[in-house]
């Protein structure tokens, strides 16, 4: 079954747009963007994300596939727009990033193939539009950690940064897009604070992969790509 979100046109220059849950119906909130330039002058494309929010931890493969985002017109499924990235991020969220131009007309986003961590269909609880999507920002105070990647794409090495508000345990391993553990990058206790770690993934196969860091009794991830 999918599950839809609705959406009508804001400013995404003065403010990001919150969608409540509605247990009777969709989400509904506001996207698109307002664009002021000289006649003659095209308004130039920009970046809008998506920050979906669901009632539990999502399962990082499923919640980090773009297959499972559409987002087209409401009169003109035939016309999606493409979905730049999707990062699943921080156990309940995912955020989806697309490129925009302004526009009045209601937007659709159907989310499908997300799945909870026991496999269950997941259903979205709520979203946040954002102007200029950064994963790596932290929106609810409740979060622990935050995880990028750089170069992305790389070959053969990236270097994984993130953040730990307490010491702990932490596991942060490389999947493939089957759910394979495909290698290990950090195993045991840190302190608080700034940490980074290079990974070479010399032997594998150009293709996706998933970074997934496990800290404080959360997880977050995200989809890096190596390119030979």
């Amino acid at each position: 079954m999918k599950h839809i979100l609705t959406f009508c046109a804001c400013s995404l220059a003065a403010f990001a747009c919150t969608a409540l849950a509605d247990p009777g119906g969709p989400l509904l909130t506001n996207a698109g963007y307002s664009c002021v330039v000289p006649p003659g002058i095209p308004c130039p494309r920009t970046t809008m994300g998506l920050r979906i929010y669901f009632d539990e931890d999502i399962d990082p493969v499923t919640g980090a596939d773009e297959t499972n985002y559409t987002y087209h017109p409401v009169d003109d499924p035939g016309a999606p727009i493409p979905v730049d990235e999707v990062w699943s991020l921080w156990g309940r969220q995912a955020l989806v990033s697309l490129t925009v131009l302004p526009d009045t007309v209601d937007y659709l986003l159907t989310v499908h193939g997300v799945e909870d961590l026991d496999g269950n269909p997941m259903v979205p609880q709520s979203l946040v539009v954002e102007p200029n999507p950064d994963p790596s920002t932290v929106p609810d105070a409740r979060v622990p950690v935050f995880m990028s990647a750089a170069p992305n794409p790389f070959n053969p090495a990236t270097e994984v940064s993130f953040v730990l508000p307490a010491a702990g345990k932490v596991d942060l391993a490389a999947y493939d897009l089957s759910g394979r553990r495909v290698a290990t990058i950090v195993a045991g206790h840190l302190e608080a604070g700034r940490h980074s770690r290079r990974w070479n993934a010399t032997g594998l196969a150009s293709g996706s992969y998933l970074l997934r860091l496990r800290a404080g009794g959360t997880q977050t991830s995200q989809k890096v790509s190596l390119v030979r």
